[in-house]
């Protein structure tokens, strides 16, 4: 049996059980880049990440972008997301990684909003 082992990182409190996660959460980084860089070329002043945080608030009567942002912060359930709040750099890379990441017995309501997110309202602005 293979053991995965596990890497604390305690200046950025996060771990990770193997090196997959960590890859994932760089093609989030890249994701995040390039649909940002696409779509701002075209001159539409896009932020993937502020969508990210207002998607999630949809099917809510939630409008305050304050607490738009606990809740995609309680969706991702990440400490490391919350490390850069005013980018949302990190938030946008730790979602995409959940999304991929989560085993099918664990999907949750907020998986399910990030599976949402990532499959139908995000191709919407491509």
């Amino acid at each position: 049996m293979c053991q995965s082992k596990v890497i604390l990182d305690t200046d950025n409190f996060w771990n990770v059980k193997d090196g997959m996660e960590v890859l994932i959460h760089e093609y989030g980084h890249i994701l995040d880049f390039l649909i940002n860089q696409i779509l701002n070329n075209q001159n539409q002043h896009f932020d993937s990440r502020k969508y990210l945080i207002s998607s999630l608030a949809n099917d809510t009567k939630i409008t305050n972008e304050a607490y738009q942002k606990l809740l995609a912060y309680g969706v991702v359930r990440s400490l490391y997301g919350r490390s850069t709040s005013s980018s949302n750099w990190e938030l946008f890379a730790e979602a995409f990684t959940r999304w991929i990441v989560t085993p099918e017995p664990n999907r949750d309501l907020g998986w399910e909003k990030l599976d949402k997110f990532f499959r139908i309202d995000l191709p919407t602005k491509l």
